[in-house]
């Protein structure tokens, strides 16, 4: 238990094994160093007025020296207790990301957790895909994670696919790791949405399933214009035929 003297982090700030987070300062080590200088002060005070009795012949040397030494003693006591009085010193156990923070400047601490030190290199988010659409899923898609923390979706990819399926719900398990980047603005235990890159194709046309027309002499694609005077060649409505 102490006081906290300094805090040297912030939630979410990358750290390195061995970084000071904070610094703690022991009550009672502080109060014993307090006392000694008060100790050191009460003598220093004796001291000059024991001079003067002696100088006016109201004292023998003896006496003088004997409140020097004692003033020797009190100074070494404030050396003990400096030596003693050490701020503990709270450092990161290994690198990585401070993904939990409960500690304040000033503040007197109990006991409880204070800090949590995460590795978030290899954070993932698990989905489950079912499998019909797991065929288009493959290591390294590109992906994006969305938290209503966020405006901005976090950056990921596929890093693993699990070569099984659940018997109960028929869909396997997907693991998509975020970017170092992200990871470092993550917070583990979220909930998000994520969106798999499953295909990119230059030069496509993205259509909706409801302006596809599949009949038997071809599939066409269904487009709307709007409405133009009689007298252009344009008609109201059109039909082209697209490989689909």
């Amino acid at each position: 238990l102490g006081k906290v003297a300094d805090v040297r982090v912030d939630l979410r700030a990358h750290v390195r094994t061995g970084d000071t987070l904070a610094l703690i300062e022991s009550q009672d080590q502080k109060l014993a160093y307090l006392l000694a200088i008060e100790k050191v002060k009460r003598f220093e005070t004796l001291e000059r007025r024991h001079e003067d009795l002696v100088r006016d012949g109201g004292m023998g040397l003896d006496a003088l020296e004997e409140t020097r030494n004692g003033l020797s003693l009190a100074r070494l006591d404030v050396e003990r207790a400096a030596l003693s009085w050490q701020r503990t010193v709270i450092l990161s156990p290994l690198t990585g990301t401070i993904t939990y923070q409960d500690i304040r400047h000033g503040e007197m601490l109990s006991q409880r957790k204070i800090f949590t030190v995460e590795s978030l290199d290899s954070l993932f988010v698990r989905i489950h895909v079912p499998e019909k659409d797991l065929p288009s899923i493959v290591v390294g898609n590109l992906a994006e994670l969305r938290h209503f923390t966020s405006e901005r979706p976090y950056s990921a990819f596929v890093g693993l696919i699990a070569p099984t399926l659940d018997p109960e719900s028929g869909t396997g398990e997907v693991r998509v790791v975020l970017t170092r980047e992200s990871a470092s603005q993550m917070t583990v235990g979220y909930f998000v949405e994520a969106e798999v890159v499953v295909d990119d194709r230059e030069n496509a046309l993205l259509l909706s399933k409801r302006a596809v027309l599949r009949e038997p002499a071809g599939d066409f694609v269904v487009l709307a214009i709007p409405k133009v005077p009689s007298d252009s060649a344009l008609s109201t409505a059109l039909r082209a035929e697209v490989e689909l």
